[in-house]
């Protein structure tokens, strides 16, 4: 599974109205499909799931100062262990798709 979910409190959106949207999400892109989305700049949960590039996706939404959560979640590798400080290389939009992210598109 590949997401990133922005909820904020309150809903924007009518009761009983669901809104989802296909994106192909990158470090370079993922401030601009926030924008795009309509996500408030301060927001309640941000919740990170893209199978790769997790930590350059989230790197890029904290260090462009725009947006912030109050409450972040992110995947993490529970067999490296609490210590263990291990980031994989930023896979760039042309070689994404190749790796680790099936339902993506």
């Amino acid at each position: 599974m590949c997401h990133v979910a922005a909820f904020c409190a309150p809903c924007p959106q009518p009761a009983g109205l669901s809104v989802a949207s296909r994106e192909f999400i990158t470090a370079e892109n993922i401030n601009e499909l926030l924008t795009k989305h309509k996500v408030p700049h301060v927001f309640e949960l941000l919740s990170v799931d893209l199978d790769f590039n997790d930590y350059w996706v989230l790197r890029s939404i904290l260090e462009a100062g725009v947006f912030r959560p109050r409450m972040i979640v992110v995947e993490v590798n529970a067999h490296l262990g609490p210590y263990a400080s291990v980031t994989v290389q930023c896979v760039s939009h042309a070689d994404a798709r190749a790796v680790g992210c099936s339902s993506c598109g």
